[in-house]
């Protein structure tokens, strides 16, 4: 797998404050972009081309216009896993107190995978986005903010939840063994196979978030 970089010099600006869909709030500071990333996959494992080169090149230029109007504007962007497919238009949305270790469970116990991120100066994660299958969510910290004053996390209100996110997923067994093997991990309802339901397993993440996993299909 090849990565490009495309690097390129953005003049210091004022920044408005923005709002992330996480509730996270941007103050208003002036910022030096010193230099904006973009990676970019070549399928296949091949050598880069000058085209694609002169792609991230010409994105790079174009997103560095748009800087006062991109979400989370001045925080560094990570991106990892994209693939081809259906956007979910229905994401979920969620606060942890510490979405570092929030990111490290949904990845290696729950089967989620980065799409991006992006942390603070002091390397704390302000704003993830992860996906299963053709789905999303979007994670954030626990913090005072505009969006926050409507979120209460599980922990701050006895352990209940007002709704519960239902993972479509392949590999039911291995994923509830999983599960079961990952410390802190609750497990609410184990995994069972029912008439016209298909099989499902619920669980309680160390965090407090309530994830119900199944094989029924909506669209089907």
């Amino acid at each position: 797998m090849t990565v490009l970089t495309a690097v390129g010099k953005i003049p210091e600006r004022m920044i408005d404050s923005r709002s992330s869909h996480s509730g996270t709030r941007i103050p208003i500071r002036r910022l030096k972009c010193d230099a904006i990333g973009i990676w970019n996959t070549v399928p296949g494992g091949g050598q880069a081309q000058p085209q694609q080169t002169l792609l991230a090149a010409l994105t790079l230029l174009t997103r560095s216009f748009r800087l006062r109007d991109r979400m989370l504007v001045g925080f560094r962007r990570h991106y990892s896993s994209r693939r081809n497919a259906m956007p979910s238009t229905v994401i979920p949305t969620m606060r942890y107190s510490d979405p570092k270790k929030a990111i490290e469970w949904l990845t290696s116990v729950a089967g989620f995978s980065v799409i991006r991120y992006f942390d603070d100066e002091t390397g704390g994660i302000v704003h993830a986005e992860l996906r299963h299958g053709n789905g999303a969510i979007m994670i954030g910290p626990d913090a005072p903010t505009e969006f926050g004053k409507f979120i209460r996390l599980p922990t701050q209100v006895g352990g209940f939840e007002t709704q519960i996110t239902y993972i479509k997923a392949e590999n039911l067994k291995s994923l509830f063994a999983n599960m079961k093997a990952s410390k802190g991990t609750e497990i609410l309802m184990p995994l069972v196979e029912r008439e016209m339901e298909g099989a499902s397993f619920t669980v309680r993440d160390p965090f407090g978030h309530v994830w119900s996993f199944g094989d029924y299909d909506v669209w089907k």
